[in-house]
């Protein structure tokens, strides 16, 4: 039997039956040298059994349930929406099985399966004709496909046929490995779950490895095409999006803001719910302060309906904007890119653009060093005029010499 320690807490490691069987004991080495005795002695007795029972067959779809209903209790609605979605998928795989009877190497074949799957299978284009309120027509543009339960699906695009064109390549294209790759951390943490619950034993997704080649997206506005964008903003929107590009925040944050977060004195807004559960002060420039000391208050919320509530989305009129000014593959959260983008590009040094986005550690950050491409060059350019004993012949007043007699 091993005995081990890990963080404050020591632990007992051993085989039983070809089972490996690991306790927490707890801070004391004493008290963990005592269970293994004790532990030696049940083996030695046959009575070991009567000690571990196997925890009871769970389906796989019913702990589903259980993991979303604690996934709403804790995580925050757009991460329990995007559980919801994922979750959909590897029901699909596994509901039938019990969480005991999959394997690391089912995981795997699920794992390749996904990567070759078309994202929307039997995906066709069409179009309408739609009568407008002026009694004219208009096309109106559709892609249908099959869904999960081989249904027939038409989603509806618009009068944009580029728009249409876009949303049928993307549902020919196979699944990305980004999509998969969440769909896996997901099922990771179910069993991580599982295990601290008491629900089983063993993590089998544990030792499956992510899928390569997943793309970091960054897609970001120069400052011309911002300008397009917030002339194409509806009233409601334009100040939204106005911030957005300003602070960096989330669309969420920007959603869920109120009045007594902002603090025209000093100049800061105040988020408390972050999505690295952090407070985090955003400094105001003079275009945030002039936009919301513009705004008509209506309610607690900064950006709020007639009613004085919330929006509850803002989705159909950013895409309309973005129909508008001709601007394609943009999300409302490449706007926080487009923030940092032109911080960096303006040489705005990476630790305080990682401070200003409130990334946790400086990994996320690094995804926009490619867009100040001379900052190393600048760095030990710096050598030159600090170590050297003689100066490049470029940083030396030069005397021209005539070399005719």
């Amino acid at each position: 039997m091993a005995l081990y320690k890990r963080g404050d807490n020591w632990y007992i490691d051993f085989t039983f039956h070809g089972q490996r069987i690991r306790e927490m004991i707890g801070p004391s080495r004493k008290g963990a040298e005592k269970v293994i005795a004790k532990r030696k002695a049940e083996i030695a007795e046959n009575k070991f059994l009567d000690k571990r029972k196997e925890p009871d067959p769970v389906k796989f779809y019913d702990f589903a349930k259980e993991y979303l209903q604690w996934s709403n209790a804790n995580k925050k609605p757009s991460s329990y929406r995007r559980d919801l979605s994922l979750m959909r998928q590897l029901n699909k795989e596994f509901e039938t099985k019990a969480i005991q009877e999959i394997t690391t190497w089912q995981i795997e074949k699920y794992k390749a399966k996904r990567k070759e799957e078309i994202n929307r299978p039997g995906a066709v284009m069409g179009s309408f004709k739609r009568e407008r309120k002026d009694g004219s027509q208009e096309e109106i543009w559709y892609v249908d496909y099959r869904g999960p339960q081989g249904d027939k699906v038409r989603k509806i695009i618009g009068p944009s046929k580029k728009d249409a064109e876009a949303y049928f390549a993307k549902s020919k294209a196979t699944t990305q490995p980004a999509t998969v790759n969440r769909e896996l951390a997901l099922l990771k943490h179910m069993y991580s779950k599982a295990i601290e619950w008491g629900r089983y034993e063993e993590n089998p997704a544990k030792k499956v490895k992510l899928l390569k080649g997943e793309v970091k997206r960054v897609r970001f506005l120069m400052p011309d095409d911002v300008q397009k964008l917030l002339s194409n903003c509806a009233d409601h929107l334009k100040p939204i999006v106005t911030v957005a590009v300003h602070t960096g925040m989330r669309k969420g944050e920007l959603l869920s803001l109120n009045w007594d977060q902002v603090n025209f004195e000093q100049g800061i807004i105040s988020l408390l719910d972050t999505k690295n559960h952090k407070r985090r002060d955003i400094s105001m420039n003079e275009t945030v302060k002039a936009t919301l000391t513009g705004m008509e208050r209506k309610g607690s919320y900064v950006f709020s309906a007639e009613d004085g509530g919330s929006f509850g989305d803002v989705r159909r009129s950013f895409e309309t904007a973005l129909r508008r000014s001709g601007i394609q593959d943009f999300r409302f959260h490449d706007l926080r890119h487009t923030f940092a983008s032109n911080l960096v590009m303006e040489s705005v040094d990476i630790m305080t653009v990682k401070e200003l986005m409130g990334h946790k550690d400086l990994t996320m950050t690094l995804r926009y060093t490619h867009l100040a491409p001379n900052h190393k060059t600048k760095a030990v350019n710096i050598l030159d005029r600090v170590l050297s004993l003689n100066p490049p012949q470029s940083a030396v007043s030069q005397k021209v010499v005539s070399l005719r007699p």
